[in-house]
């Protein structure tokens, strides 16, 4: 996705939609960061300081704004699959609560185009009819969903559930080549359990022990008792699934503020 033309060739600016509304620019740019420099992330917000559920990333280059297309796109933060495109200054930043599926076609040139494709699509179909197997020569000219039809809306309730993974994606194994950036695994090999944690500790200082270990963090939630006291433990979100397992390696033991925690994979706990 993203686009295309002679101009994305050059373009290192990439527009993010379907944000969810809890999601803050830091956590963007500490995301972004898998794929190369972010210059600047601006999170659109409305008057009040309520996130639109968009914004506008700059990259140091076109190749790192390229590689922030091909590893995010469809990835899923707080339930939604936000959406990449190369930006070209046209998208509508200023509507109001992002899309989760299908698109308008509010180009009037577009919109001539489609409905002139549908004459013609009609006229075929009406000679095909007249043959003996009009029924079968119909079907093979109707299109048909293709396997990633449900990739990225796969958030929303009214779709069927996501298809098991079939293509050759291998996450635990990196690729070559900058071209090829390797996508995250899903987010349920990308969590770790942390209990025993001094009941003080904010989600904030909670990151940050984890951010001196592996460097990014995509979430950090607190458990907490039904009167808002921690629990002292906590789920925590990274990046990788070998994010996971260096987290675990230099964390699980360690003291902090007179309490030894424990840091186990998300599946073993």
């Amino acid at each position: 996705m993203g686009g295309g033309g002679h101009d994305d060739a050059t373009n290192s600016t990439v527009y993010v939609s379907n944000i969810s509304y809890e999601i803050k620019w830091q956590q963007l740019k500490d995301l972004f960061r898998q794929a190369g420099n972010v210059r600047r992330v601006d999170l659109k917000v409305e008057p009040n300081g309520q996130s639109r559920g968009s914004a506008v990333v700059d990259f140091d280059s076109p190749h790192e704004a390229r590689n922030a297309i091909q590893m995010f796109n469809g990835f899923m933060m707080n339930n939604r699959p936000i959406r990449m495109a190369y930006f070209h200054g046209r998208q509508n930043t200023t509507s109001s609560p992002p899309q989760t599926g299908g698109s308008s076609d509010s180009n009037p040139l577009q919109l001539l185009q489609t409905l002139n494709s549908l004459a013609v699509l009609q006229q075929i179909v009406g000679k095909v009819s007249a043959t003996p197997d009009s029924t079968s020569s119909t079907n093979m000219l109707m299109p048909r969903p293709s396997p990633n039809h449900y990739r990225h809306d796969q958030g929303r309730r009214d779709h069927p559930p996501l298809p098991p993974q079939s293509e050759d994606h291998d996450y635990n194994r990196s690729n070559e080549g900058r071209d090829q950036p390797r996508r995250p695994p899903p987010t349920d090999q990308r969590r770790v359990f942390v209990r025993n944690l001094p009941w003080a500790m904010s989600w904030q200082d909670i990151r940050q022990v984890f951010v001196d270990v592996v460097g990014s963090v995509a979430r950090v939630d607190v458990l907490k008792e039904a009167d808002g006291r921690s629990k002292g433990r906590a789920l925590v979100e990274l990046l990788s699934l070998d994010d996971c397992y260096r987290s675990v390696e230099k964390l699980n033991g360690q003291m902090i503020n007179g309490r030894r925690i424990e840091v186990k994979l998300d599946q073993y706990r």
